[in-house]
């Protein structure tokens, strides 16, 4: 059932593409059984680029929550769930625009949340990251969905670093406060 999900892809493909996103989807589906799921979202990826079908992006979202990436896992299936199908669709593509639905409602309320807080001089002007990535000001002090596992949060302002390292579980809420002293201020002439 689950290769048969595969089979299809948009007309707008051009057959030597169908064919190899078909075989790579099948690829992609043997190493997702046999639990080898990093191999088989590059499959399902690499699938999914070429002929873009809500079969192809679900089995790449299922990967990504497979390899610990919920957030990106529930983004695609948020957009697969959105696909506009024709009344004449492939009905296993409109079995996997309703199971991408779902999927993502079950995975939602795991997604763990963590909070920033960042005080001090600086404070409102400090560069935020997480992982080495720019966190938008728009995100500082309000619950923002992680993927679970190890995460490096720092803030950086002037020539004032603080880092804070955090462990997240499914479903867990956190608070990170991250402390950024006042600038060092020159004496007086």
């Amino acid at each position: 059932f689950a290769f048969s999900l595969l089979l299809t892809s948009p007309a707008a493909a051009q057959n030597s593409e169908k064919a190899a996103a078909r075989a790579m989807a099948h690829e992609g589906l043997e190493h997702f059984k046999a639990e080898r799921f990093a191999k088989a979202l590059d499959r399902f990826s690499r699938a999914h680029s070429l002929v873009g079908a809500p079969t192809t992006g679900l089995w790449k979202a299922r990967s990504l929550e497979k390899v610990g990436r919920w957030v990106e896992a529930t983004e695609l299936y948020l957009d697969i769930a959105e696909t506009k199908l024709d009344g004449d669709a492939d009905p296993r593509w409109v079995k996997a625009v309703d199971k991408a639905r779902n999927e993502r409602l079950a995975l939602m309320p795991r997604l763990p949340k963590l909070t920033i807080i960042i005080e001090g001089d600086g404070a409102s002007a400090a560069k935020v990251s997480i992982d080495g990535r720019r966190v938008s000001s728009a995100l500082v002090g309000v619950a923002q969905p992680l993927d679970p596992g190890q995460h490096v949060i720092s803030a950086k302002h002037a020539s004032d670093t603080a880092e804070a390292r955090v462990s997240l579980a499914a479903a867990e809420k956190k608070e990170v406060r991250l402390q950024l002293r006042a600038p060092t201020q020159a004496a007086p002439t």
